[in-house]
């Protein structure tokens, strides 16, 4: 089989039309027997529990499968905590992948995920010039709840040790009975990944655009299982690049523009 992966699509910024293209090209790659993981920013909060449940029915009708985390964009207008609720006790329950666990591929590889989130690990957060629009129409983030730059900080802390305990435990499970996982998580968990237009994000950007927390996490994964391997996907920053913190560990993040979704890797499943 073939694990097809696509990042930061989307899904919002297209009309009726262009969606049902897309979705109809999707179908055309991902047919009979494989899987499609997504790495976050789908859409909005409104809306990603929507276009998820349209593109799993669709994809089970051929006998594909569907796996996707969600990305800062996915709760916007709305509430981490409401979408996660919805994703983890309705339908989509077994394509969101901190509500699935360990998906099998094969004998000997399994996918994972977590959401993730940035965490000023790699920069100076509170010395940063860009102001992220999550900190306004994420509730969570926004400035009912958090209405100072410490409460934000706090908040992404939380968020980002969250996911980083997850894929830790996780993946520590998973390697236990798999030679080879793929870790599927939407913010880049090392400095290195987190590139924009072939370069590395400068000091201003690299507070938003990483996450140190996972990259430990991930780090501490490889060291405890040498003979395994570990292969993350992610996003975020719009833009390809792969790098290698660790011999038995490999990180791609995946090229993305708005309006012009599109599937990037696929890699063959043994």
């Amino acid at each position: 089989m073939k694990l097809f992966w696509a990042t930061d699509i989307h899904l919002n910024f297209l009309d009726e039309t262009s969606n049902k293209i897309f979705l109809k090209s999707v179908l055309a790659k991902v047919d009979f027997g494989n899987a499609l993981v997504v790495t976050g920013d789908i859409a909005e909060a409104p809306s990603v529990v929507g276009f998820m449940t349209t593109w799993k029915t669709a994809l089970e009708t051929q006998n594909s499968h569907l796996y996707f985390v969600c990305g800062n964009h996915d709760f916007y207008r709305g509430s981490i905590a409401n979408v996660r609720d919805i994703l983890a006790n309705g339908a989509l329950r077994d394509s969101w992948l901190p509500s699935k666990g360990i998906v099998r591929l094969s004998d000997k590889v399994a996918l994972v995920g977590h959401d993730g989130w940035y965490d000023g690990g790699y920069a100076n957060w509170y010395k940063s010039k860009v102001d992220m629009m999550d900190y306004y129409i994420i509730q969570e983030l926004g400035p009912v709840f958090a209405a100072f730059r410490h409460e934000k900080y706090a908040k992404i802390q939380v968020l980002a040790q969250e996911a980083a305990d997850y894929i830790y435990k996780v993946g520590t499970e998973a390697l236990q009975t798999y030679e080879h996982i793929y870790v599927g998580t939407h913010v880049p968990p090392f400095a290195e990944a987190a590139v924009h237009m072939g370069k590395p994000s400068d000091d201003n950007w690299m507070p938003h655009f990483s996450s140190k927390k996972m990259g430990d996490a991930l780090l501490k994964l490889a060291q405890e299982n040498p003979t395994k391997k570990i292969t993350v996907l992610c996003g975020h920053t719009h833009s390809a690049g792969i790098c290698n913190p660790a011999p038995n560990l490999e990180v791609h993040t995946g090229y993305a523009k708005y309006n012009e979704p599109r599937i990037g890797k696929s890699f063959t499943i043994l």
